[in-house]
């Protein structure tokens, strides 16, 4: 069996709990809330169907290699991040961030190995 590269997910709002497909590649990063993975689009926000990051980790690992750890919280998509703001550990999904743009951070343990796979993918931020 192969993996079509969606998951199944809802809208994170208590009135549309439909389950919708969504492309992997449309996620800018994963968080986890309250035992709940949240999936954040640049337009939506989404709710996976697992209360753990270990089923999305395995996933993500044996499907796709742009996805990274930056937090205990945080698993980022490389592809989508436009900025970092390096001093304050801040990742961004906009070229231009203003107050409310969809950012995540990383932690410090991460950022090494952050510049590491940039580097690896020849990107520059």
């Amino acid at each position: 069996m192969t993996w079509n590269g969606t998951i199944n997910v809802t809208y994170d709002d208590e009135h549309n709990r439909q389950l919708i497909s969504v492309n992997i590649d449309e996620f800018c990063y994963f968080e986890l809330v309250k035992k709940k993975i949240v999936g954040h689009t640049l337009t939506s926000t989404y709710l996976l169907p697992w209360n753990g990051m270990k089923v999305l980790i395995a996933l993500l690992r044996t499907s796709c290699n742009h996805f990274e750890r930056m937090d205990k919280a945080y698993i980022v998509n490389l592809h989508k991040i436009k900025r970092i703001d390096w001093e304050w550990g801040i990742l961004y999904f906009h070229e231009q961030p203003k107050d409310m743009t969809k950012r995540c951070y990383i932690a410090e343990t991460y950022i090494s190995e952050l510049r590491q796979r940039l580097k690896q993918m020849n990107v520059q931020l």
